[in-house]
């Protein structure tokens, strides 16, 4: 505490004049203040550990002019928690209350002195910080047309979705058009937020309380010349309005744009009590294939220790028969699950583009009769011209469980998710604290059921959820803000398995599946947890450490 407040102080003595004083004090580089947002480095190659986690910083107490998008050092973390020469004295990690530098950065937490707790500091890159607008939420990754990769994360206070390059290889040189001579020199530039209907400020703004977002890659589609492509779009929920957003991830292809834009903006959800939405799932969809090459998938998977009969013999199943919905058109366009916030009803929706009749006729494409054109061309009245970007495309809502008790704000809905089938979805349930199972099988017509089919009672008012895997069974963690707990689900018998205490206010996690732990951001004590699901570890389902001090107990 007493470095946030000295960090307060630094940045009020920094701003020396009166014209200074309006733009506020920056947030810091090297603390966690309010962590929200958590993702691994998308860049590693599946299987392999991540050394660097990105976390996005609140800043939900406005004591700074933004929020901030950082990245801890997991290698340097663990070498500092497990590596007893270099790190420790005497082989042991600091005791309680034990003073701390960045030579020995850890000691036992004086609460639970069986959770090591090590001060962020050292593992924080505050030289590669970047700031955003309040109110950052989720962090998602996109994988470019050029192969590099961005990280987004939606921004409440200032409505909006902020996104930051990343470099190739594994430096963490974040991108996002800051300027290194401006008063704060790690602010990302207006450039690097997406916050306009295609990208002009003559047309619609996004929606406020942007809160979620999901990234549905390769939908199919056309380009202006009516040839085949695939765009990876995002939708986005707004937990106070019942907009839905659209972005096309790749840039507006008539434009030859390359950064993203909002391409659609609906009310999708009921506008009763200005209901807006939160979870985002997309079914999984996959065609029938050949039995042979299912068979060979089928011996793979078996041969993987880590892998059980019974998912393999599911995966096998699975790929013969296929499970595509009759909505997405044999796979060709998705079928998205968005959970109300307020209300305990479901949205489906799916996206579609300008009917096409490209028939081949003696091997040539059927020429189009209409041309696809800018907006400000249509608006010029270019005859024939037409937006040929993806639409959103309302299907229906329905009921997601058997009884609505939702009586208050509280009420409704958080993170949603589908098993790997697509049979099934699951979705944490805030009114009753409870996961919620939803039959999503297809009926004879090709047509999800969506009949709720079950429920476990978890903790009071959850909200976010995660999936992990020992190779025999899934489990879900969901988080617990106000105990301060995870409860683990396992999905195969639909019952919780432990409880687990961590930080203060849990809200967002990551699964760091090599090294077999759930990261758990605290977001009332500025502390990440390190949670152990490691199937063969005696700590098993139990928290193990933490990254930063819990105040008020870090002297």
């Amino acid at each position: 505490m007493l470095a946030l407040l000295g960090g307060v102080l630094a940045g009020l003595a920094a701003l020396g004049s009166c014209a200074d004083a309006g733009v506020g004090i920056p947030p810091p580089d090297d603390q966690l203040f309010f962590p929200s947002g958590l993702l691994l480095d998308p860049r590693v190659e599946e299987g392999a550990s991540a050394r660097w986690l990105f976390v996005t910083n609140a800043n939900s107490d406005l004591i700074f002019n933004g929020a901030s998008l950082t990245a801890i050092d997991l290698d340097a973390f663990f070498a500092a928690w497990q590596d007893p020469v270099t790190f420790r004295p005497n082989g042991e990690v600091g005791d309680v209350e034990a003073a701390l530098n960045e030579d020995r950065p850890c000691r036992r937490n004086t609460i639970l002195p069986q959770v090591v707790e090590c001060m962020e500091e050292p593992f924080l890159q505050g030289d590669k910080t970047v700031h955003t607008g309040s109110f950052t939420t989720v962090l998602r990754a996109h994988q470019r047309e050029d192969g590099r990769w961005r990280l987004l994360t939606p921004v409440r206070g200032d409505p909006s979705i902020a996104y930051v390059n990343l470099p190739d290889g594994d430096g963490i040189d974040l991108e996002c058009g800051h300027q290194e001579d401006s008063r704060d020199p790690r602010r990302c530039s207006n450039d690097a937020r997406i916050r306009y209907l295609r990208n002009d400020p003559n047309y619609r703004t996004l929606g406020r309380e942007p809160t979620n977002v999901l990234i549905v890659p390769q939908v199919k589609g056309i380009d202006h010349n009516g040839a085949p492509l695939a765009r990876d779009l995002a939708f986005v929920t707004h937990t106070e309005i019942p907009e839905v957003t659209l972005v096309d991830l790749d840039g507006i292809a008539i434009q030859n744009g390359t950064s993203p834009a909002i391409i659609d903006i609906q009310a999708l959800f009921s506008d009763q009590n200005l209901v807006g939405g939160y979870g985002l799932a997309v079914r999984p969809c996959s065609p029938p294939r050949p039995v042979a090459e299912c068979a060979a998938e089928r011996d793979l998977c078996i041969a993987d220790p880590e892998q059980g009969q019974a998912l393999c013999d599911a995966a096998y199943s699975l790929c013969v028969d296929g499970n595509a919905p009759a909505v997405t058109n044999n796979c060709e366009r998705p079928l998205v699950y968005a959970a109300h916030r307020k209300t305990e009803f479901m949205l489906r929706m799916s996206v579609e583009q300008v009917a096409l009749s490209l028939a081949d006729v003696g091997g040539e494409p059927i020429a189009l009769d209409y041309t696809c054109e800018t907006a400000a061309k249509i608006e010029e009245g270019t005859p024939g011209g037409l937006l040929c970007e993806h639409r959103l495309v309302y299907i229906d809502q329905f009921a997601a469980v058997a009884v609505d008790s939702a009586q208050s704000v509280s009420g409704g809905f958080g993170d949603i998710a589908f098993s790997r089938d697509g049979n099934s979805l699951y979705a944490v349930r805030n009114s009753v604290g409870g996961l919620v199972r939803i039959d999503t099988s297809l009926d004879e017509r090709g047509d999800t059921t969506d009949t709720p089919a079950a429920q476990v009672e978890v903790c009071a008012e959850p909200s976010a959820m995660v999936w992990f895997s020992d190779g025999a069974t899934e489990y879900a963690a969901i988080s617990c803000y106000r105990p301060g707990a995870l409860y683990i689900v396992d999905l195969g018998a639909f019952r919780v398995v432990e409880q687990v205490f961590v930080g203060a206010g849990p809200h967002q996690m990551v699964v760091d599946a090599p090294r077999s732990y759930v990261y758990v951001a605290n977001t009332l004590d500025a502390t990440i947890s390190v949670v152990d699901v490691g199937r063969t570890r005696s700590t098993r389902f139990t928290e193990v450490a933490r990254i930063g001090l819990q105040e008020p107990y870090s002297g």
